[in-house]
């Protein structure tokens, strides 16, 4: 495993302190579920489930109590705080969609391995959670901007993801990669973030993905 401190650390005393004070928080209340019905779902996620909250919380509230937490540019380890904290909450369902800041990482860092580690952690850290659904990575059409090697390194961490998910029972997969592939018009430019369109498609294979659990 690799020490911590060669994990990136950004622009990021900024986020690290947004985490850090979204999870004291959580350990100061408990999740805050929003819904008086239904089954507990706790979400987590990026800056692509941070695009579509709104539309997610509408199509779940209704008959589900929902706890959604989003960082924007967060990446694995930032976030397993945040799951670890749901997880101790004892949701029916958990949603992940985690990992876009991290394809850059592992592309371009002589550390990227850490990331497949991290990956591997969090989906352990939800063990006892009767149902947890993975939203798999993006891969073609998104902007060299982030790394040239997008694709390659998107294709990869959804390989691995798809393994780890074959030895976890209690895991389900939304393959992003495959319903986005086709539809340039769900988004942006840099072909990552979300238009409108985007939003409500991702918002509604998740509450698919919740309702078949």
């Amino acid at each position: 495993m690799v020490p911590r401190r060669l994990l990136p650390s950004s622009p990021v005393p900024l986020r690290r302190l947004v985490v850090g004070l979204l999870v004291l928080g959580l350990l100061a209340t408990g999740c805050d579920y929003q819904g008086t019905m239904g089954p507990r779902v706790g979400l987590t996620g990026d800056s692509i489930m941070d695009n579509a909250k709104d539309r997610i919380r509408a199509k779940l509230v209704g008959d589900h109590r929902i706890t959604m937490l989003t960082v924007p540019a967060g990446h694995i380890w930032d976030l397993q705080g945040i799951v670890r904290l749901q997880v101790r909450d004892r949701p029916n369902v958990m949603v992940l969609q985690v990992g876009s800041p991290d394809v850059e990482f592992a592309a371009e860092s002589p550390y990227g391995f850490a990331v497949s580690a991290e990956m591997r952690k969090m989906m352990d850290a939800t063990r006892g959670v009767p149902c947890v659904i993975w939203v798999n990575l993006k891969e073609r059409g998104v902007s060299p901007f982030y790394t040239p090697r997008w694709q390659q390194q998107a294709t990869a961490l959804n390989d691995f993801a798809d393994t780890l998910i074959a030895r976890r029972p209690w895991m389900r997969l939304v393959d992003w990669a495959a319903l986005g592939q086709n539809r340039p018009d769900w988004f942006q430019a840099d072909g990552l973030h979300l238009t409108a369109l985007g939003r409500a498609a991702l918002a509604g294979y998740v509450d698919q993905a919740v309702r078949a659990c």
